[in-house]
């Protein structure tokens, strides 16, 4: 694995895979410069900007993160005085990106874990997951929990941006425990090993789906998604370290994936599974419709592959509906999963792809129903393959 020279280049590498814009569908928005501009005005009444005259330890921790992961950028951080252990990053003016510590946070941290803060808010400029939709946009609750594991995935992407900033690694784990616990140092032996037992004992015990409502994954397990990005050859590439890595990438995100499952019960797994099925279901019928008919050759592959009762409710649903309200449903349900991991979403638009061949009807109706397919997964590149 050769190292990439290009810093963009650089930062893509260390992005979790199921963390994508792809998935929102919004790979063109931008924040004009009314909005940025706006906010920098709101900082600079309610907060205090770190600068070197007033804050110079915690300027400095600001300008190592700005070198590691944005030199063409000006970074401004503002700390704002509110005991909550919060930070964020917005869109500054300028080619700017600003952050804001509260004073609680600051004081809960040294200045090397502060470095992982700074580092953990930059990286969420840096791959626009201010451009993410919030889950109370979403349209149904299958969507819902859909934008929140994606949520849930920027701050893993996040969290390895803040990794890569610190002088020693141990600070990030340390700052991880901090925000997990709201305890200073005096409080703490800090010990990895003891941590991560707690995420061990919520894996035995079934995971919590109720951890699927929450925006960040629990912090037991974003410090084992850590502890695996530590081992993984993404992380040698960047550290410039000579060795051969334990893990891949691509076994990086595999286990990434597998613990956040894992803490959940894999209950969005089957929930999405479900909702997959129900696509494919009448993705296939809306192929079989698209020309107004439904003939026997077609019901008879719906029931090799859906079974007898697949064609009673396709046939009833045709009798009470019509053809044009299936191709409706179907689209209802895309809606759904638009934004289920890319390989979901692969895997079925080439199941309905290969429906599409054994379709009757006019070839130009067929095509239309897979564009539309793909368009509606926010999965564009898919269509015409």
């Amino acid at each position: 694995m050769k190292r990439p020279i290009d810093p963009k280049m650089m930062l893509e590498a260390i992005k979790y895979s199921n963390d994508s814009l792809e998935y929102a569908g919004i790979q063109n928005c931008v924040i004009d410069n009314e909005v940025r501009e706006r906010f920098k005005k709101h900082q600079l009444v309610t907060a205090t900007k770190i600068v070197p005259e007033l804050f110079p330890t915690i300027c400095k921790a600001a300008d190592d993160v700005k070198n590691i992961l944005a030199p063409e950028y000006k970074l401004e951080v503002y700390v704002k005085n509110n005991a909550d252990f919060q930070a964020s990053c917005f869109p500054g003016v300028n080619n700017s990106i600003s952050v804001v510590l509260n004073s609680g946070l600051v004081q809960l941290c040294s200045v090397d874990e502060l470095r992982f803060v700074v580092g953990h808010e930059v990286g969420h400029y840096l791959f626009k997951h201010y451009l993410y939709p919030r889950a109370e946009e979403a349209q149904n609750q299958v969507e819902k929990l859909n934008i929140l594991a994606l949520l849930r995935a920027a701050e893993i992407t996040a969290d390895r941006s803040g990794f890569v900033c610190v002088q020693n690694k141990e600070n990030a784990f340390k700052a991880i425990l901090k925000l997990a616990t709201g305890l200073p140092d005096d409080f703490i032996r800090f010990n990895l090993s003891a941590y991560l037992r707690q995420a061990k004992e919520l894996q035995d015990m079934g995971g919590d789906e109720y951890s699927l409502l929450h925006t960040h994954p629990a912090c037991c397990t974003r410090m084992r998604a850590l502890l695996w990005f530590d081992m993984s050859e993404v992380y040698y590439e960047w550290a410039g370290l000579g060795d051969c890595a334990p893990i891949n990438a691509c076994e990086l995100n595999k286990r990434v994936t597998h613990d956040l499952s894992l803490a959940s019960g894999f209950r969005l797994t089957e929930i999405n599974k479900k909702e997959i099925e129900q696509a494919l279901f009448w993705g296939v019928l809306a192929l079989f419709v698209s020309d107004g008919c439904f003939s026997k050759a077609e019901q008879i592959l719906l029931t090799q592959n859906f079974g007898e009762s697949g064609v009673d409710i396709a046939l009833d649903y045709l009798r009470e509906f019509g053809p044009d309200a299936v191709i409706n449903k179907f689209e209802s349900i895309l809606q759904s999963i638009r934004f289920v991991d890319k390989t979901s979403k692969r895997s079925l638009f080439e199941d309905i792809e290969r429906f599409s061949k054994l379709a009757g009807g006019e070839v130009s109706k067929l095509e239309t129903v897979l564009m539309r397919t793909a368009n509606l997964m926010n999965f564009h590149q898919l269509a015409g393959k």
